[in-house]
């Protein structure tokens, strides 16, 4: 069976994704290996590698001036990409976490998967009942890796604190934070005055 961590984030084939998961649009097309190797291949497929998968589908997310554009993937134990989503894929309302464990089948054992965000799950919703931090802990799912911590403009967020309360492991990369606020510029960076 062949994997998608066979490759570094950057060249994941759009084949090895689950369908409905990422346009293919969303990783460049020079990347796309011509056949797909197995995980034993190329055991060297990192955090850093999926997370920056993960920044990567944050740029399917349509840009809106009053939410980010997020990106996940939620990754099995073994490697295999469980499952992608990101900001507004499914609904404008729906959060990029919410929509990656929603295309996965009820009952799918997460507790040796790691969920890759490029921005902190969120604490506080306006849009939506539960929270993503909530999401998270009742998927069973015991890692989260991130590159930026939510930055206070829409909500005060303490998912990191949240999760780490509830024995989630945090593996935060700031070093690829430039990329995800880099794509949110659109919220982030304020509007010119003229």
């Amino acid at each position: 069976m062949t994997t998608t961590t066979a490759l570094p984030a950057a060249a994941l084939p759009a084949a090895a994704l689950p369908a409905a998961a990422l346009p293919a649009a969303a990783l460049p097309a020079a990347t796309f290996p011509a056949t797909a190797v197995s995980a034993t291949a190329h055991p060297a497929v990192t955090h850093r590698d999926h997370l920056r998968a993960a920044i990567d589908v944050s740029r399917s997310a349509p840009l809106v001036l009053n939410r980010y554009a997020v990106g996940a993937l939620i990754v099995d134990h073994d490697g295999t990409v469980l499952a992608t989503g990101y900001t507004g894929e499914t609904d404008p309302a729906h959060h990029a976490e919410e929509v990656a464990l929603a295309k996965l089948t009820p009952g799918t054992d997460l507790s040796r998967a790691t969920l890759y965000t490029s921005l902190e799950p969120c604490t506080i919703r306006k849009s939506r009942p539960a929270p993503c931090t909530d999401l998270v802990l009742a998927a069973g799912i015991n890692r989260v890796v991130l590159a930026l911590r939510e930055p206070i403009l829409f909500a005060d967020c303490d998912g990191v604190e949240t999760l780490r309360q509830h024995g989630v492991q945090i593996i935060e990369m700031p070093d690829l934070a430039q990329h995800v606020r880099d794509i949110n510029a659109h919220v982030l960076r304020p509007a010119s005055t003229s």
